[in-house]
């Protein structure tokens, strides 16, 4: 990791091995996992829970004076207290663990005064490891040796992409008017959106939008890493009113949505979009859209 020159030199080491070490047990225990049924109709297995309780273990173990916010651990509120906490998402894709299919990740970030300063992804199956910190770039190694990440250059035309935990199906409509406005396609991925779909050309950006009383599925620990690559890389990450996505919230929700981009300028126009600075502010797209944003104002206000 020599090639990596970052002041948090330490805590991205920490987060890779853990990652790595998960990433194995996680393989171990695949041929005979057990799984059930969260209450938000989910599945977790016992995969999940060995790989959280693996990467506290480690975290703890250097960093005791951290906070740990992990997808299937209890949530220990006083977090909240701390400066840095590591968010972390045990098996990204666990449906996909279950089915058989490469498609799933190790996901660990440190979050410092709300932002991510550590990123790291760990494809098991692949041994992908993809590692970004702050000021540091977006850095890959699929072998032995680290890469600095190159990232593909957006595709004509540009592809957004949404999921059922960023508000589809029901947010399908108003993406595609959104991709019309930017001569763009709105597609609603039928496999997991990762850093991976970043650097490997199969999308521009990622948008997640309510257009109902409730915020969108996805959760810090879905996002963190992914936000630290996309800014490290050179790309976007914010809300959908162009704020800078923040962690380590008291619920971790995302009430005002998320919008990923490959490409800053790629990042403002769909903010433009969304604002209504792009188009007629009498058309239909834009009513539509300030009454979605007066509803996420609100989730913010009862969530945030």
């Amino acid at each position: 990791m020599k090639e990596i020159q970052t002041n948090l030199r330490s805590e991205l080491q920490c987060a890779i091995e853990a990652a790595r070490a998960a990433g194995q047990l996680v393989l171990r225990l695949r041929p005979t996992f057990t799984k059930q049924t969260k209450a938000d109709g989910s599945v977790v297995t016992n995969a999940d829970f060995a790989s959280a309780q693996l990467i506290r273990d480690r975290l703890m173990a250097a960093f005791p004076h951290d906070a740990v916010l992990t997808e299937e651990d209890a949530d220990d509120q006083s977090r909240l207290g701390f400066v840095r906490c590591w968010i972390v998402d045990p098996i990204d894709g666990t449906t996909a663990y279950v089915s058989g299919s490469d498609d799933f990740d190790i996901y660990i970030a440190l979050v410092e005064n709300g932002v991510p300063v550590v990123a790291v992804t760990h494809q098991p199956v692949t041994g992908m490891t993809i590692a970004a910190a702050k000021s540091s770039g977006v850095w890959l190694n699929d072998a032995e040796n680290w890469q600095a990440a190159v990232v593909p250059n957006q595709q004509t035309p540009t592809v957004i992409v949404t999921r059922h935990w960023l508000g589809a199906p029901a947010n399908l409509q108003l993406i595609k008017d959104l991709s019309q406005r930017i001569d763009a396609v709105a597609v609603r991925a039928a496999t997991g959106i990762s850093a991976r779909s970043f650097l490997q050309s199969s999308v521009d950006a990622i948008v997640g939008v309510s257009v109902t009383d409730k915020p969108i599925g996805a959760k810090e620990w879905d996002i963190a890493p992914l936000d630290l690559i996309a800014r490290e890389s050179g790309g976007w990450s914010s809300d959908l009113l162009g704020q800078p996505l923040t962690f380590n919230k008291p619920t971790p929700h995302f009430p005002t949505g998320l919008v990923l981009a490959r490409t800053s300028a790629l990042g403002e126009k769909i903010i433009a979009a969304l604002s209504g600075s792009v188009g007629d502010p009498k058309s239909d797209f834009e009513k539509t859209m300030q009454q979605v944003l007066a509803k996420n104002r609100e989730l913010y206000r009862r969530l945030g």
